[in-house]
């Protein structure tokens, strides 16, 4: 598991939480963003919307990491790309499929 989905996993739940306290105290505004925030966070769409963004990002760091690095070893990066494009073309179909 890598670093973004253990930070997502520890922390979301403290989020949460922090959202929900802070819909019940502090001003006005505060606690109408605060609810409206913690509201959107509990949608599904949501959860598995952060949970693709860190999967990707996991994904897409080797590429960035070799296009940055000072030595471009361009074979390195293309290897990178052509497992993330692989992966992509396995997921995009189920993730249509998904669909209402």
């Amino acid at each position: 598991m890598d670093i973004r989905r253990i930070f997502l996993k520890e922390n979301f739940p403290v989020i949460l939480e922090a959202l929900e306290n802070l819909s019940r105290e502090g001003n006005n505004a505060t606690r109408k963003n605060a609810f409206q925030l913690h509201a959107a966070a509990f949608k599904i769409s949501f959860i598995l919307c952060i949970t693709l963004i860190a999967k990707y990002s996991a994904l897409l760091e080797p590429v960035v990491n070799a296009l940055q690095s000072i030595a471009l070893d361009v074979v390195k990066a293309s290897q990178h790309v052509k497992r993330i494009l692989q992966f992509a073309t396995v997921i995009i179909p189920k993730e249509s499929q998904m669909k209402p």
